[in-house]
């Protein structure tokens, strides 16, 4: 097992498309609830609650999805996906048939973040917990942490790319 975060800059000198951290947060909640044009490896996915956007406290507005996700190979797991818009998504992954209050076997974590004044650069990272979907644990011993951190940020690269698609098709 191996966890690992990757970083990209959301919009480098030559991004075809400059997002806002309003379009980056839409695309990333759609992802939430539709995550398969957002990953390198095929998903199939099926939403069973969502709370939408509710207030939780008096200024963030949070919302939770949980959703079953099944990928080549695997069984199907529950992801409980917890968000405080435009900064974090956490998806909470849990074993097949794993009891209501039991713990998460895995963590997903989406985060934008912003660089040093004055350009306040966006960033996107993901953080993959204790390792990375789309890499099989045999081939995970076979990896450097370099190399993990490659297959990783395909992840961040698809996603920045799903939502520069979704903006130029007018979905966000």
């Amino acid at each position: 097992m191996s966890a690992v975060t990757v970083t990209r800059l959301v919009n480098p000198t030559d991004a075809s498309l400059v997002l806002s951290v309003d379009q980056l947060w839409a695309g990333l909640a759609h992802k939430a609830r539709n995550p398969a044009k957002f990953l390198p490896i095929p998903i199939e996915s099926r939403v069973t609650e969502d709370t939408g956007d509710k207030a939780t406290y008096s200024l963030i507005h949070t919302y939770q999805i949980v959703r079953y996700i099944k990928t080549a190979g695997a069984p199907e797991m529950k992801e409980v996906i917890t968000s405080y818009p435009k900064a974090i998504i956490y998806f909470d992954k849990y074993a097949p048939g794993a009891a209501a209050d039991a713990d998460p076997v895995g963590r997903v974590t989406n985060s934008i973040s912003y660089g040093p004044a004055p350009s306040h650069d966006l960033y996107l990272s993901f953080s993959f917990a204790p390792s990375v979907p789309g890499v099989s644990l045999d081939e995970l011993k076979t990896l450097s942490q370099e190399q993990i951190a490659d297959r990783a940020g395909l992840a961040v690269e698809k996603t920045l790319e799903a939502v520069r698609d979704m903006v130029r098709a007018g979905d966000v």
